[in-house]
């Protein structure tokens, strides 16, 4: 008799938690929106003045430590053969922002040199165009193309990959 009465007593409060489920389900929510606040305006936008050419001092930096070299040395230039049209130039940056446009050239004994769009070097070619990763010279109907060097990344680790210990569990 006790266990019918439980067994009784479990059913029934099955069937109301199952009616309040039911309730819950398809009773109308309304939502709880947040106030609307009032939108700003928008800033005024003023045509602002570029910033100043940066000066080869402030590049300085970069130019002793490269930023992607490993050891932030410079990379070692390989020597270009004597038959090419600008063997002492080697093409070792370029800043494109808006309208400034420059080339950055070292030389030989470490000269470095900055030449915009349309400057002339002093054997008569002309920095004719510009591209992130070139600079075009003509002189006449001659034209050379110097491209930034692409800087080696170090052999990977010759030694044994880290290993986490076995924990049998997840």
């Amino acid at each position: 008799m006790r266990l019918r009465a439980t067994m009784l007593a479990a059913v029934a409060l099955n069937g109301l938690a199952l009616a309040a489920l039911i309730w819950r389900l398809t009773a109308p929510v309304a939502p709880h929106w947040l106030a609307a606040e009032p939108a700003a305006p928008p800033p005024a936008t003023t045509a602002a003045e570029p910033p100043p050419p940066p000066s080869d001092a402030r590049l300085a930096a970069t130019w002793q430590h490269p930023l992607f070299s490993p050891d932030r040395r410079p990379d070692r230039q390989a020597r270009i053969p004597a038959r090419d049209p600008l063997p002492d130039l080697t093409l070792t940056g370029v800043v494109l922002d808006g309208e400034t446009r420059w080339a950055y050239l070292r030389g030989p004994g470490a000269t470095r040199r900055r030449l915009a769009a349309g400057d002339a070097l002093p054997g008569g070619w002309t920095l004719a165009r510009l591209t992130a990763r070139a600079a075009t010279f003509r002189r006449g109907e001659r034209t050379r193309t110097l491209t930034l060097a692409v800087p080696r990344l170090p052999a990977p680790d010759e030694g044994e990959a880290v290993r986490l210990p076995d924990t049998g569990q997840p």
